[in-house]
């Protein structure tokens, strides 16, 4: 039997805060996060309770963060940083959890 079920948490003032799917109770599947103002700030997919696939954070005005690639809770494959701004900060590329050089 699957145990299939989707976390979800409110800030005090009634917005959303977190959506997080879990399956066997382990994180699975699309996890979502959001500030007060109801902007988002996060998004990730999970995969047996690791991260795997793209995780994504945003600045509070709508700019993203950062945005990494996940294998089986590793990072792997480009992993990118912007200033508030939206200017690019910095870029590395990982493998199996390695910074590659």
């Amino acid at each position: 039997m699957k145990d299939e079920h989707k976390q979800v948490d409110s800030w005090p003032n009634g917005q959303k805060a977190a959506e997080i799917n879990y399956k066997n109770r382990k994180r699975h599947g699309l996890a979502t996060g959001w500030y007060e103002s109801g902007q988002r700030m996060s998004k990730s997919t999970y995969k047996n309770g690791k991260r795997h696939g793209s995780a994504t954070v945003w600045w509070p005005n709508g700019q993203k963060f950062s945005e990494t690639t996940y294998k089986d809770g590793k990072k792997h494959g480009p992993e990118t940083w912007w200033y508030e701004s939206g200017k690019k900060m910095s870029e590395k590329i990982w493998k199996d959890g390695e910074l590659e050089e």
